[in-house]
């Protein structure tokens, strides 16, 4: 009992011992546009580099895209932002695209999704052609179109990503979604990803109509996915998502955790559930090292389970600013979730754009709704660069 004391200390001790750091910052120069989900990626360095993304803007009416032959470049140590022109095989606009490092200079895209205000246009994007971007200096970035071999995902968006940290060639693509006729479906395979070869494998496979009766994960989309170390035993790790069957209109959110063994390629699930308490979706999921130990962290977002609901653009949501936790180091299920506290000026944003640098996660882009009443809310597009620093 005396053992069983002492361990439970320690755990509230790193729990208590994790902190958040909020901070605005308006860069010199040119600020990046206001934009929903766009794709911010660190390109080694003090770099950071921002694509893609939409203003739906609710309050118009109006959706204006992002254009691609212009890169947003932003440096952290400078605090200094700057558009720069791209060139080459310059893809079209998407939102919830998937995105991975192809060096320490260049990344690459692929799926994601195009739609307008009022969701009337649904055009998803293929993974092949895949598309890398290149940044050559501080003035110019390239576009070249790839063409992958193998099992090549069909069009979706939303997948869930991860790239082996130990191996940097490998990448992991799971879930998805897509449209079967009038209804959404999500998808439950598992692809491998050669960024040396350019070529997919379909290492587990999956099916939209995956219910969880067959001892493998409900199908999903905008899961969360995190890398975790047992040993020499390696697994990826997704929480949460969203079940869309092929046969109903109706989706469900999901807060269930799921385990596939990179080496058996099999999947079982995470008990205890460490549950996050409610629904998130459209924040940021990141992972960070403090002090020895691995956190699996996600913050801001939308929910539809708190609070008043809002009209929103698509859906009745609530924007949520929260920053919740889980120790992945805590094998076995244990690592349940808490809030971390903050200070400093929280942003409110749902559909943020993000990556994580050391200890710091840096966000561009996003939008969030100020509650009038049950009919009418007004749309913020946020401004500038939100930091978020745990330490």
């Amino acid at each position: 009992m005396k053992t069983l004391i002492f361990v439970c200390l320690l755990m509230v001790c790193q729990i208590s011992a994790l902190r958040g750091v909020w901070q605005q910052l308006t860069p010199r120069g040119e600020q990046p546009h206001k934009v929903n989900k766009p794709n911010v990626v660190h390109m080694g360095g003090d770099k950071l580099v921002m694509f893609n993304g939409v203003q739906d803007d609710c309050n118009t009416g109006v959706t204006t895209s992002y254009n691609n032959s212009r890169v947003y470049l932003y440096d952290i140590s400078r605090n200094s932002g700057k558009f720069i022109d791209a060139t080459g095989d310059i893809p079209d606009t998407r939102l919830f695209a998937a995105t991975w490092h192809d060096g320490e200079r260049s990344v690459i895209v692929g799926g994601g999704v195009f739609y307008n205000v009022q969701f009337s246009i649904i055009d998803f994007k293929a993974f092949d052609p895949l598309y890398k971007l290149t940044l050559q200096g501080n003035n110019r970035a390239t576009w070249t179109i790839l063409h992958p071999t193998g099992d090549v995902p069909s069009p979706r968006t939303e997948m869930s990503v991860i790239q082996n940290p130990n191996d940097e060639d490998e990448v992991y693509l799971y879930g998805g979604v897509s449209l079967q006729g009038p209804n959404f479906v999500s998808y439950g395979a598992m692809y491998k990803y050669s960024v040396s070869r350019n070529h997919f494998t379909l290492i587990h496979p999956g099916s939209p109509v995956d219910d969880g009766s067959d001892g493998l994960p409900k199908s999903r989309y905008h899961a969360a996915p995190y890398w975790l170390k047992d040993g020499h035993r390696s697994f990826i790790e997704v929480h949460q998502g969203v079940h869309a069957g092929s046969t109903s209109p109706i989706s469900e959110e999901l807060l269930d955790t799921w385990r596939f063994n990179v080496r058996t390629r099999q999947w079982t699930q995470v008990f205890p559930n460490p549950p996050i308490g409610f629904t998130r979706r459209h924040g940021i999921d990141f992972q960070i090292k403090e002090r020895g130990q691995t956190y699996f962290c996600t913050t801001l977002g939308d929910t539809t389970h708190l609070g008043e609901e809002t009209q929103g653009c698509l859906f009745p949501i609530v924007t949520i600013n929260t920053t919740m936790c889980s120790n992945t180091d805590d094998n076995g299920g244990q690592g349940a979730w808490f809030t971390v506290p903050t200070r400093g000026t929280i942003v409110n944003s749902k559909y943020p754009g993000g990556v994580t640098v050391g200890d710091k996660v840096y966000m561009m882009g996003g939008e969030h709704e100020v509650y009038l009443d049950p009919i009418h809310n007004i749309q913020v597009f946020n401004e500038g660069v939100s930091v978020l620093g745990l330490h």
